[in-house]
């Protein structure tokens, strides 16, 4: 068994020594890749910077980053065209959502912030739009009911008062009428011959 070991522990001491300087070529690469990821990061974020403009707020670059742009094989222009993209779609949703005729675009603008998503906003909009349609009708519906019963009360009114006008009207002329008196029988004729 002595040789075994005797070689066993040469092939470690031979191992490491071979491992040494492959360890180090390892390190160098790791910082170099690691340096090369954030010299990306910093041109990637100079490209969002000069893209973006005013819709930083909807858009920001955490909502659209993809760390496949840190490899190496995806170029700056293929980075660009995303970032551009995302800006340009972010633009016609918000102009879209703020161009609805409604009392919810402020609200289905902070969804679209939330989600980037402009058809749960418009759905939102639609859906805002349709009950307050269907508030309205049933307000509308409540106040023709309410017109109806005040005019139906007022009719009501109007046939009491002439009722009692008419009572009124009968009770003068019962008063107005001279009493009927009733004839006085006329003396019964003398009987010339009693």
């Amino acid at each position: 068994m002595k040789p075994l070991e005797t070689f066993e522990a040469n092939m470690k001491e031979l191992s490491s020594k071979v491992d040494e300087p492959i360890n180090l070529i390892n390190d160098q690469l790791e910082e170099f890749e690691k340096k090369r990821r954030a010299e990306k990061k910093k041109k990637i974020q100079e490209i969002y910077e000069n893209s973006v403009g005013d819709m930083e707020e909807y858009l920001p670059l955490e909502k659209i980053y993809d760390t496949k742009w840190e490899n190496a094989t995806t170029t700056i222009k293929s980075i660009r065209g995303n970032i551009e993209a995302a800006v340009d779609s972010t633009k016609v949703a918000v102009t879209t959502i703020s161009g609805m005729q409604s009392d919810a675009v402020e609200e289905a603008l902070q969804l679209y912030k939330n989600t980037l998503d402009m058809a749960k906003a418009i759905a939102y909009i639609n859906d805002y739009e349709r009950q307050k349609a269907e508030i309205m009708k049933h307000e509308e519906e409540r106040r023709r009911q309410e017109e109806e019963r005040q005019r139906q009360a007022e009719i009501d009114r109007a046939r009491a008062a002439e009722r009692k006008a008419m009572r009124r009207e009968e009770e003068i002329r019962k008063e107005a009428a001279p009493a009927v008196v009733a004839p006085t029988p006329a003396p019964a004729p003398l009987n010339p011959f009693l």
